[in-house]
């Protein structure tokens, strides 16, 4: 992950071995997420397999978060990094079990509820990152052909 994030966001992987440390941003920023991201509103049956937070948010370089920051701050590439969701459109946010992404989503999810935003959040407990994939076709599984006829009736009746 950290290597398709380093692509994306500085276009070589200058940065690489700091971003798989979660050292690419400041300490500073780490600490204000800390305060607004709230890890308690993640339902404790998400908690059970070596679920643990960081200790500490007092790590980090300054330099490199600031190559960085209007890339990492962008809302549209770390929506849950943005400050303010309130007046977003509804939104529909899938999350699989398997997923390193997973608690992002539903910190996403719970945030967008907190500011009122509408929010359609669906949690599949066998998915795995990149589960539409697996949606059609001869490698179609029943979780992806499931999530998959979720978001198309979500699409359906709100788009």
């Amino acid at each position: 992950m950290a290597e398709f994030w380093s692509w994306y966001i500085t276009g070589d992987l200058t940065y690489l071995e700091e971003m798989k440390s979660n050292n690419h941003t400041s300490p500073e920023l780490k600490h204000n997420k800390e305060q607004s991201l709230n890890y308690d509103v993640i339902p404790d049956k998400f908690k059970t397999r070596e679920y643990r937070r960081h200790a500490s948010s007092d790590f980090g370089s300054v330099e490199i978060f600031t190559h960085l920051e209007d890339k990492l701050l962008d809302p549209y590439l770390a929506p849950l990094l943005r400050s303010d969701v309130m007046g977003l459109p509804p939104a529909y946010v899938m999350t699989a079990e398997f997923d390193v992404l997973r608690d992002d989503g539903i910190l996403y999810a719970k945030k967008l509820e907190a500011a009122n935003v509408p929010v359609t959040w669906k949690h599949y407990d066998e998915g795995f990152h990149g589960i539409f994939s697996v949606s059609v076709g001869s490698g179609a599984m029943p979780v992806g052909k499931r999530c998959m006829e979720d978001f198309l009736a979500y699409a359906r009746e709100n788009l």
